[in-house]
């Protein structure tokens, strides 16, 4: 199993929201492996939550003090820098 190896502080991300799921035909697989980004990030103490856009507006990212939302990410190198800022 690959460890994500952060070179930034994880407290340096602020509040975290992980997109996944949505409305299109591939909601299964994007829920599964945006549960697995959620994950890995929780894990070097990233403080991360799962966003689903099928059930919530994009708006209230904003009302929920999320600094950063990173979309399906596909490795956790990129992790960082496939974010930006909401």
């Amino acid at each position: 199993m690959n460890r994500l190896n952060l070179d930034i502080p994880s407290g340096s991300f602020g509040k975290v929201a992980v997109l996944m799921g949505g409305s299109s035909a591939e909601r299964p697989v994007s829920l599964m492996s945006g549960g697995g980004v959620l994950a890995a990030l929780q894990s070097v103490g990233v403080r991360a939550e799962a966003f689903d856009p099928a059930e919530r507006a994009l708006a209230e990212l904003k009302d929920q003090g999320v600094e950063r939302a990173s979309r399906l990410v596909w490795n956790c190198v990129s992790c960082a820098s496939s974010s930006w800022r909401v």
